[in-house]
């Protein structure tokens, strides 16, 4: 049986990882929930109740059922792929939004994040391989899977080298801020230290008045004394 490859429309994408079209019936099996039944609803699902989970969960399903039906699994593991790949790609754009508001350590951690889908939609692609059959939009998202992790790559190193520069910004502001207060704080030690001499000055002189004011009321005393002795 051949199918048709069909595109799913991704938001801000001029290209878009291709997922396969309904299976045929299988003649001669019971219609109850057969592999092909299972892909087929997983596609219904992914593509017209845009409902991920069920859909994922329909074509694992499918390729548990699948022992004997490559063509189903390989498949199914297209799309099980196609929806991750959308999922890496929701995240990056996410990342991209938050790096945009200057958040960098959400913006890497969402970055990783898709980095980390991205490796998981590869292994799902390098299944659909497996099952040795022919299906040519797998060799084109696995293209497309590559341009997307260069440019998720290329942001976390962007990232990386703001965070970089945030930091050497925030240790040079801080250092600036300690020699500000480093100065600030010899400058009232100096202050200090020119009130306390100013206060041990002022009360050197008041105490050397105050002996020269002693001296000379003992030199007037004197003086009246030596007059009544004549």
């Amino acid at each position: 049986a051949s199918f048709a490859a069909e595109d799913a429309q991704l938001p801000n994408s001029k290209e878009a990882p291709q997922q396969e079209a309904p299976a045929p019936e299988e003649k001669g099996m019971d219609r109850d929930a057969t592999p092909v039944d299972l892909y087929n609803d997983g596609l219904k699902a992914q593509e017209e109740e845009k409902d991920t989970q069920k859909a994922l969960k329909l074509y694992e399903q499918a390729i548990g059922t699948a022992t004997e039906n490559q063509e189903v699994r390989a498949r199914s593991y297209q799309n099980l792929g196609v929806i991750n790949h959308q999922q890496a790609r929701a995240v990056f754009d996410k990342a991209q939004k938050t790096l945009a508001g200057q958040q960098l350590d959400a913006a890497l951690k969402e970055v990783d994040q898709t980095l980390k889908q991205i490796a998981m939609t590869q292994d799902i692609y390098k299944e659909a391989l497996r099952e040795s059959v022919e299906i040519p939009a797998v060799a084109r998202n696995q293209q497309l899977l590559l341009i997307d992790r260069k440019k998720a790559e290329e942001l976390k190193k962007k990232i990386e080298e703001l965070k970089k520069q945030q930091q050497e910004a925030q240790k040079n502001t801080q250092q600036a801020k300690d020699q500000q207060q480093k100065q600030n704080q010899q400058k009232q030690d100096q202050q200090k230290q020119d009130q306390n001499q100013q206060k041990q000055d002022q009360q050197a002189k008041d105490q050397q008045q105050a002996d020269q004011a002693k001296q000379q009321t003992e030199k007037a005393r004197e003086s009246a004394q030596k007059l009544q002795e004549q």
